[in-house]
């Protein structure tokens, strides 16, 4: 039986353009990913949302919703690829946080250095101009 669920973050007013350069990001990063505008229940039937990410261990997908609601919500039916599911989640959210500071950074003043010393670390250092 498909349970659809739908998870609200902590993200209340989206900005779209950097959402958009948060899931281009990641589908670069990560081979596989694939982005469409529905996802999966578990009949494999399309559920309709802004935008859903798709990864070779999430077949059914992640959607994303945040046009005419309060905030970013995540939806989709993470059964059977539960830490897939919520590793998404998170990397979605910290991505997407770490480009708006370091957007309002920029704005400030600041120029970014970005250093990556192992393949799970990005280190990135605020320098005033």
């Amino acid at each position: 039986m498909s349970h659809i669920s739908t998870n609200k973050t902590t993200i209340t007013q989206v900005h779209e353009g950097l959402l958009q350069e948060t899931v281009e990001l990641l589908a670069q990063a990560e081979p596989g990913i694939k982005v469409e505008v529905h996802t999966k229940d578990y009949g494999m039937r399309n559920v309709n949302c802004d935008l859903a990410i798709y990864t070779p261990n999430l077949p059914r997908g992640i959607g994303l919703n945040w046009k005419n609601k309060e905030g970013l919500e995540f939806i989709g039916d993470g059964y059977g690829a539960e830490r897939e599911y919520e590793r998404v989640q998170k990397l979605l959210l910290i991505t997407y946080q770490a480009l708006a500071v370091q957007k309002c950074l920029t704005l400030m003043g600041y120029s970014m250095e970005t250093q990556q010393p192992n393949p799970n670390l990005v280190r990135v250092e605020a320098l005033h101009a």
